[in-house]
């Protein structure tokens, strides 16, 4: 212990900042977070930039490094802030996450949103045509549409449902006509950009194209029970 105490003495000013610095350092590596090992690196630059300043002639290239070193590491830290905070959603996009996206975090449904656009829809406008393979897929937020073959309302799809998912899934043509019933307020994307962004966002890809499936299967069991109270 003397021995410990006598070589510390030894130290001088230079000696203990560089260690300090190698210190924080150290425990930046050893930490899962990575706000606290940005945090902690910009402690140990701060502390190499004044090592650097304790000599009769400043080691410029050192403090210079070193600056840009903290510059990058706060930006970054301030990027990753920004991330985690929740995103800003209006009260027609609160209300749409609330109907059919709730299964997708905030930021993930942001993300979504950004990549589709939303459009209107009047009566008796046909959305799509019987034959037809759709370049986009719908989400409606707002009205009814029906879907009809021959004149006869197969089902009916409202807020929360999808339109044209089943072409998208399956890349085949519409084996009916989609037409508005109500005005209707949508959010669609096109089929190209939907598939660009499921492949480039992996999770929040797959978190979508199970609500595509969910949506199938649910106006399946519609149109399933519609049939077997008609007969």
């Amino acid at each position: 212990m003397d021995e410990f105490l006598s070589v510390l003495g030894q130290l001088d000013s230079k000696d203990v900042l560089i260690n300090v610095a190698n210190l924080f350092l150290l425990v930046s590596f050893s930490v899962k977070s990575m706000l606290w090992l940005r945090g902690l690196n910009i402690i140990a630059g701060a502390f190499f930039i004044w090592w650097a300043l304790s000599f009769k002639e400043p080691l410029w290239m050192s403090i210079a490094w070193n600056s840009l070193f903290g510059v990058i590491n706060i930006w970054r830290i301030w990027l990753a802030i920004l991330e985690r905070r929740p995103p800003q959603l209006s009260v027609e996009e609160q209300r749409l996450y609330q109907t059919a996206f709730s299964t997708l975090a905030p930021r993930a449904f942001r993300k979504l949103l950004d990549a589709g656009q939303w459009e209107n829809g009047l009566p008796p406008d046909l959305l799509v045509t019987s034959g037809q393979t759709p370049n986009r897929v719908w989400m409606v937020a707002q009205g009814r549409i029906e879907v009809r073959r021959d004149g006869d309302v197969i089902r009916s799809i409202g807020a929360g449902d999808f339109v044209g998912e089943t072409s998208f899934l399956a890349s085949k043509p519409m084996s009916a006509d989609v037409v508005i019933c109500d005005p209707v307020r949508c959010l669609s994307w096109s089929s190209t950009d939907l598939d660009a962004f499921i492949a480039d966002q992996p999770d929040i890809g797959s978190a979508v194209q199970r609500l595509l499936g969910r949506c199938l299967v649910r106006k399946l069991q519609r149109q399933t029970v519609a049939g077997a109270s008609v007969s």
